[in-house]
């Protein structure tokens, strides 16, 4: 087991097994670029039929999906583990039933649609997932969701964020942009403002290990 995938699978077990609780926001990442957490109840509406999403930081490979309210066992992929490292971008189409994958031009997965709220989760190696939701990890919120205080994005764009709750880390942050279709300067607005967040992240993930 490599090193990433030896984190990733202590992280998951950590966040499994650990009782700490948060009952506050989990505090912005960087107040310039980040607003408040939302840290509603882990679940958000289908405002409308089509999302993008970008992956800005995944330190350990992990997969990234969502799942309907009331079905948490019916996990939708937007991202696996072999998309970790690539800027992958991707599309949601909720009224289709599928999620695209922009960057290699392929359909991500597959699922039925419906009218019900979503979440978000990560899992690791096909191991037990962990929600947006807290009260489907035992009460734990690893959870936030960072309005993006850029004035060029759509209004609306947040950042799913998971976080590991020992440190207050950041191990997942992606950018969910709500969109009425998806054309090729919407595309490449997104793939700029993914790298730009991946960048800053990890700049400042540096800079605090050292």
């Amino acid at each position: 087991m490599d090193f990433k995938k030896c984190i990733g699978a202590l992280l998951l077990g950590g966040l499994l097994l650990s009782s700490r609780t948060f009952a506050i926001p989990f505090p912005s990442p960087d107040p310039a670029v980040f607003g408040p957490d939302l840290d509603g109840d882990g679940y958000f509406s289908q405002d409308v039929n089509q999302m993008v999403f970008i992956e800005a930081l995944d330190i350990a490979d992990f997969e990234f999906g969502f799942f309907f309210e009331g079905s948490p066992t019916m996990l939708n992929p937007i991202f696996d583990s072999g998309d970790s490292g690539t800027d992958p971008i991707a599309l949601i189409d909720f009224a289709g039933g599928f999620v695209y994958d922009i960057d290699d031009d392929e359909i991500q997965s597959l699922f039925t649609p419906s009218l019900a709220d979503f979440g978000y989760y990560i899992s690791f190696g096909g191991g037990p997932a962990i929600f947006s939701d807290p009260l489907l990890n035992g009460g734990l919120d690893v959870f936030a969701a960072f309005p993006l205080l850029d004035p060029s994005v759509p209004p609306g764009t947040i950042t799913p964020t998971f976080i590991d709750p020992a440190t207050g880390d950041l191990v997942y942050l992606g950018v969910a942009v709500a969109v009425a279709e998806v054309d090729e300067p919407t595309t490449w607005l997104m793939l700029s403002l993914g790298a730009l967040l991946l960048a800053g992240v990890r700049r400042r993930h540096l800079q605090a290990a050292h």
